[in-house]
């Protein structure tokens, strides 16, 4: 009954949302909050903890890379970064259904995301559901999905959002054959149980697995547990 009126709450303010859609561009004069600079770190740190030269070396530049869920889009330009080091030009694209919320100042996540956008040598920002997302991908990012019912109702969604199985089963289905990588994350380890389950009953092989600890003072209080997932064994 808790889950049923959330929610019925928040398919309403999500309806509104995306009818009314209030925005105001972020530039380079906007102040940025400092919790998405900690953030960047954090998840920059998080980032390095991955085996890069061994995951990348079969993909061809340009690599074409999704952000599922994107939120603001906040990590884009870590991943963009992360990858130039690597040597590998990148197209990333930003895509989140949940775009038109707003954050502070009257600034949505779309005006947080194309501002991102344009810290990157090739980002490009959606407001769209992944599941309607068709373009061929050689690197996707699930960082946090939602795989269960509170978390994605206390982000401010509707249970009719809650589609783990066909979210994995559509990554799968956009990766490359034989070249497509996923980068899974989740805050938790029952939220990763769910989400290997997820991608194995998908076809992902699970590959390499990092553990980032938050150190003290940081926004993400708990460790982020991250997989690498092939969708097909490279030869």
């Amino acid at each position: 009954m808790k889950y049923s009126l959330l929610s019925l709450k928040n398919s309403w303010d999500f309806f509104l949302r995306n009818q009314i859609r209030l925005s105001r561009k972020v530039s380079d004069e906007t102040p940025i909050p400092n919790r998405d600079s900690k953030l960047q770190t954090e998840f920059q740190e998080f980032f390095d903890l991955f085996p890069w030269k061994k995951i990348l070396p079969h993909i061809q530049s340009p690599m074409v890379v999704t952000d599922i869920g994107a939120r603001n889009f906040v990590f884009g330009p870590v991943i963009d970064q992360t990858l130039k080091k690597q040597g590998h030009e990148a197209i990333i694209h930003g895509i989140e259904i949940d775009a038109h919320r707003l954050l502070w100042g009257f600034h949505s996540r779309r005006d947080f995301g194309n501002y991102y956008a344009k810290k990157m040598r090739s980002g490009f920002f959606y407001a769209e559901d992944f599941l309607k997302w068709e373009r061929p991908t050689d690197l996707a990012l699930l960082l946090n999905p939602f795989v269960s019912k509170e978390p994605l109702l206390s982000w401010g969604l509707p249970l009719s959002k809650l589609r783990p199985e066909e979210l994995f089963n559509h990554v799968m289905k956009t990766l490359k054959p034989r070249k497509g990588i996923l980068i899974l994350s989740c805050p938790s380890l029952e939220e990763l149980e769910i989400a290997q389950t997820l991608a194995h009953q998908a076809g992902f092989i699970a590959g390499h697995q990092v553990k980032w600890f938050p150190p003290k003072n940081s926004i993400q209080q708990k460790p982020r547990y991250g997989i690498v997932y092939h969708s097909e064994l490279c030869s």
